[in-house]
């Protein structure tokens, strides 16, 4: 290999900062700084169950170190030695994250976000892990997953993390929207809904993502997605009209919600730019439930247990939670419509709403 023509020149700082400006948009903040807490939570281990390979596997970062932005150690005082680094001590870590304070097994997922944080740590550091690192972490993933299947079969895991909402409830959601003439959700609700989206990838939708169809449909496109930050390979969707069944139409609803809220297009292009301003006026609203999300007393309970139990206290007499959010209101009220199960698909549903509203804020 050739030789770095004036390989050890200095780039200048502003250089330097604009490289780095740029470098940055390859991952988002939020999700470097999870990785950092899951590189934390592995030396933490190290250091209370293995003191020997916490003080020769891992190193203490110095004040330059803390400072790099492309690094981007976050809050954490050290960092992992990569090259050479023991897969066994990290499957061993990994073993006492397989079942959660509930007693139920996590998802896949949440095992499998552990070795990103360790291969995007390497990367970044610029270090390279053992083959025997990549060999032993891949049969593990692929057991766990057998493993997690079968705990599925006998009830242990959390389902309602991934439960879709059935049709039925996603009338009743949309019947109650119109009758209470709630637009906002009625129409966030089906274009969830026809286009199979997320949330948050909903918020995102702006008038230059909607354009007509080639016959009757209107089509949507995104700009990214969580998995195609740069946009490369976001496929069109084509959504239709529901004339027999208005109160599930598309079309009706975003007739209604564009004209409605005309004057704000005329500042702003985003569909969702009322969420903005739901959550300037609702701000302490916003606040008390991410504090109330953070209560001890509700830790180790999942979502739609805390809202189920909420709801046990009204029945008895309790005074009405007020500071709460409407839509943990609303939530109480469709408790007595649904069963456990759908209960909790529509308590996700919804609770992706007011987590929307929440980013929202924090981006204000």
């Amino acid at each position: 290999m050739a030789p770095i023509i004036n390989g050890g020149t200095a780039i200048d700082a502003e250089h330097a900062a604009a490289i780095q400006h740029t470098q940055a948009k390859e991952m988002e903040d939020k999700t470097r700084k999870e990785h950092r807490r899951r590189i934390r939570h592995l030396y933490t281990w190290w250091h209370d169950n293995y003191i020997d390979y916490f003080e020769n596997g891992t190193c203490a970062l110095s004040d330059d170190e803390k400072k790099d932005l492309v690094r981007f150690h976050h809050t954490n005082d050290r960092d992992i030695i990569y090259e050479g680094l023991n897969v066994n001590l990290v499957l061993a870590f990994l073993v006492t994250k397989i079942i959660k304070a509930n007693g139920k097994m996590s998802s896949v997922s949440d095992i499998s976000k552990y070795n990103d944080a360790i291969k995007w740590g390497a990367g970044v550091a610029e270090q390279r892990l053992p083959t025997e690192y990549y060999e032993k972490i891949e049969k593990f993933v692929a057991a766990y997953k057998k493993e997690h299947a079968g705990a599925k079969k006998e009830g242990n895991v959390d389902e309602r993390e991934a439960d879709p909402i059935n049709a039925s409830l996603f009338t009743l959601i949309c019947k109650w929207a119109v009758e209470e003439m709630n637009i906002f959700i009625w129409v966030f609700s089906l274009l969830m809904w026809h286009m199979m989206a997320r949330s948050i990838s909903i918020s995102s939708i702006a008038l230059h993502n909607i354009k007509r169809g080639v016959s009757d449909s209107i089509q949507f496109k995104y700009d990214e997605t969580k998995m195609d930050k740069s946009g490369e390979f976001v496929q069109t969707k084509n959504c239709y009209a529901n004339p027999q069944t208005p109160y599930l139409c598309l079309y009706l609803a975003l007739g209604c919600w564009l004209s409605i809220n005309s004057e704000s297009f005329e500042t702003t292009e985003k569909l969702s730019s009322l969420l903005q301003r739901m959550a300037l006026h609702h701000k302490h609203t916003v606040v008390n439930f991410q504090r109330w999300r953070r209560d001890t007393s509700w830790r180790r309970c999942s979502f739609c247990d805390c809202l189920t139990s909420m709801h046990m206290e009204l029945e008895k007499g309790a005074e009405p939670m007020h500071h709460l959010p409407p839509l943990f209101h609303l939530h109480l009220l469709l408790l007595q419509l649904e069963a456990n199960g759908a209960w909790g698909r529509y308590v996700i549903f919804t609770s992706n709403l007011q987590w929307v509203v929440i980013i929202t804020l924090v981006d204000c």
